[in-house]
């Protein structure tokens, strides 16, 4: 077994130094490429930097710009003030807004409202037969009346003006249950009310100021149409 050792070993450092003195260059076959091929070209990384930086910068998000107050300007409104029943007060509201607000003038209208219910027998064909009448209701023990003298209702019996229906219903119906004809009838009266129609800036808050000090019970500001 020894010599079979000794024997196997030889033949390992034979191999061992014949592997070590072979030449090592060998030749390679290279196979050449066919012409038509296009050759890869390498590109420049410093180049692709600048590319992809540029595009990065072209698809960044704008920088927000800082809040800007937008003053939207004010725009002229129409208005009407009113109403006033007295003359004299509306003249002075009106020389007081007119410091300020050029465009500003005074409308008057007539208007009419319900003023007293009228209790009266109406007119007789002549003063005489007023009067009559008149010493009938009197003996009917009846008071509060008198004749009329002159206007449309010339020789009628006035039985008494009254602000609430009701109380004229009640007048009428007592002279009536005395056998005396008796009617009701609504009394109107004129009078003449002011505007103040005027035109300036809404949301002026200087106007806004003079027109709410002018606001009182029964006067308000309207919107209106400009002409």
């Amino acid at each position: 077994m020894r010599v079979l050792f000794y024997y196997l070993l030889v033949l390992n450092l034979l191999y061992a130094g014949w592997e070590f003195t072979r030449p090592s260059n060998q030749s390679v076959e290279v196979v050449a490429l066919a012409g038509d091929l296009k050759t890869l070209e390498l590109l420049n990384r410093e180049n692709d930097e600048v590319i992809l930086n540029v595009s990065a910068a072209d698809e960044a998000p704008e920088a927000p710009e800082d809040d800007i107050d937008v003053v939207e300007p004010l725009v002229l409104s129409c208005f009407t003030l009113g109403p006033f029943k007295d003359e004299e007060i509306v003249q002075q509201v009106r020389e007081s807004m007119a410091e300020d607000i050029a465009d500003i003038k005074v409308r008057t209208l007539e208007e009419t409202e319900l003023h007293r219910y009228w209790v009266y027998v109406p007119s007789l064909p002549s003063r005489k037969l007023a009067k009559e009448m008149a010493r009938k209701l009197k003996g009917a023990k009846l008071k509060d009346f008198y004749v009329v003298l002159s206007g449309k209702t010339k020789n009628s019996i006035s039985l008494g003006h009254f602000r609430e229906l009701e109380y004229a219903n009640r007048r009428a119906k007592k002279v009536r249950e005395l056998g005396f004809p008796a009617s009701v009838e609504a009394l109107y009266k004129k009078y003449n009310v002011h505007w103040i129609d005027y035109r300036a800036s809404k949301g002026d808050l200087e106007i806004e100021s003079l027109i709410n000090s002018h606001l009182s019970e029964g006067v308000s500001r309207l919107n209106r149409n400009c002409e």
